[in-house]
């Protein structure tokens, strides 16, 4: 009986051993997993400085790449006559031009313009205003727009920008990303094309989330444009 008990106190504590290895090892994994992230974002930095150097990564990632692209950007256009864009756009020698909001409530205007540049499709990106019925029936499924969550969550009017990131974190969320989506009538509702996921750090501020949601961003919605817009892709 001594024997027998031994032998079952020895096989508990080597269970007891493997329980404490594998819990072990998952926390290594887990911190190395932590550790990779805080390497890929300094998550110490100023929200100025976030921004700064999302947006210095971003230039020098278009850069690069512009020109492996199988599209053309063929005009940048916005609504506020000050948006940093128009300069970079200047920069990237692509022609900008500001637009009266009333201008593209109206449609005619803008599609004017369109038909005269063989405009085959139209992305938006930080754009908050509706679409007008008139471009949405000049260019079906060739409008698509990029959002910092992963719709239908944290979707809708009021839903941008850091305002979005806030409430991922509020709501406790594992994890955030971007979607890319069709545009219809409808705000952030329109037929989804691709979603691209990232952790929600337990210690993320707004800012940093918007920094890792950002990278995602740079590197999905020219893949997916490329893919729309192709000349050999039809979708």
């Amino acid at each position: 009986r001594e024997a027998k008990v031994t032998q079952q106190s020895e096989a508990a504590k080597a269970d007891a051993a493997k329980v404490a290895i594998k819990r072990e090892e998952a926390q290594a994994t887990q911190e190395a997993a932590e550790a990779d992230l805080k390497k890929a974002i300094p998550l110490k930095q100023s929200a100025e400085e976030l921004i700064k150097n999302i947006d210095k990564d971003a230039m020098s990632e278009i850069e690069t790449n512009v020109s492996k692209y199988m599209f053309k950007l063929k005009k940048q256009f916005s609504n506020k006559e000050k948006a940093p864009v128009l300069e970079k756009a200047k920069n990237l020698q692509v022609p900008a031009f500001y637009f009266k909001r009333e201008d593209f409530s109206n449609g005619y205007p803008i599609l004017e313009i369109l038909h005269k540049l063989h405009i085959d499709g139209i992305c938006l990106a930080g754009f908050l205003c509706m679409v007008s019925p008139v471009l949405l029936k000049a260019f079906p499924k060739r409008i698509i727009n990029i959002h910092p969550s992963l719709l239908p969550k944290f979707g809708g009017k009021g839903m941008y920008g850091l305002n979005v990131h806030r409430k991922v974190i509020e709501n406790a969320e594992k994890e955030s990303g971007i979607t890319i989506h069709y545009i219809d009538e409808h705000y952030d509702q329109g037929k989804i094309i691709c979603q691209a996921t990232c952790p929600v750090l337990p210690t993320d501020t707004p800012e940093e989330l918007a920094s890792r949601v950002h990278s995602l961003e740079y590197k999905y919605y020219p893949l997916v444009i490329e893919r729309i817009f192709s000349p050999q892709e039809k979708v």
